[in-house]
């Protein structure tokens, strides 16, 4: 999922440029920096993946190979405090701050320009409703996750209702569902409304 949070990230800083830069929109996004772009993109997730790989246990503790599954609660790791603020720092708060940010000046631009003209009262409108759906769909997704998996690193509960450990992460995992849905709404909505 590293490559999906980066991915959004990107697409964010891309959007931004194409509204609010657009002159330099064609200069600047270049099919080799779309190109550097995804291979940084996947770098970073295979080095996150890897990272979280060397904190699981190993399987030979185990006395059955289905008591082990995908959890980022590290059960004997002295590195564990470490990478999950590592992991929520890369993960959540820079991708959140970047998103959040793009997504204010987009805001922000479009404002401005309603303010010079009536008629892009509309175009406000949807940059603000944009603004609302992308980044409020990136919390609600994400910050229970990374919440959750930070708390049980910092707090080391005794025990860790897995029913709640299997809501946050479907939460997160929904992101992958209804990123596209509202990542073609936030594209297709200004056109609409503004022909």
């Amino acid at each position: 999922f590293y490559s999906s949070i980066f991915t959004i990230t990107a697409i964010s800083v891309e959007r931004y440029y194409y509204i609010v830069h657009p002159m330099r929109y064609e200069v600047k996004m270049t099919l080799k920096l779309a190109t550097a772009v995804m291979v940084l993109v996947w770098v970073a997730s295979g080095l996150l993946g890897l990272a979280t790989v060397f904190g699981w246990p190993s399987y030979s503790s185990l006395r059955s190979i289905s008591a082990a599954h995908c959890s980022l609660h590290w059960s004997h790791s002295g590195h564990r405090r470490a990478f999950s603020v590592l992991f929520t720092v890369a993960c959540f708060c820079l991708p959140a701050a970047v998103i959040f940010t793009v997504y204010s000046n987009v805001y922000k631009v479009a404002r401005m320009a309603a303010r010079h003209s009536q008629t892009t009262i509309i175009t406000t409108r949807s940059a603000a409703l944009t603004l609302v759906v992308i980044v409020g769909q990136f919390l609600l997704c994400w910050l229970p996750y990374f919440s959750f998996h930070l708390h049980l690193t910092i707090n080391n509960p005794p025990k860790i209702p897995a029913d709640l450990e299997k809501a946050v992460t479907w939460l997160a995992y929904s992101s992958f569902t209804v990123n596209p849905f509202f990542y073609g709404v936030a594209t297709v909505l200004p056109a609409t409304l503004c022909p």
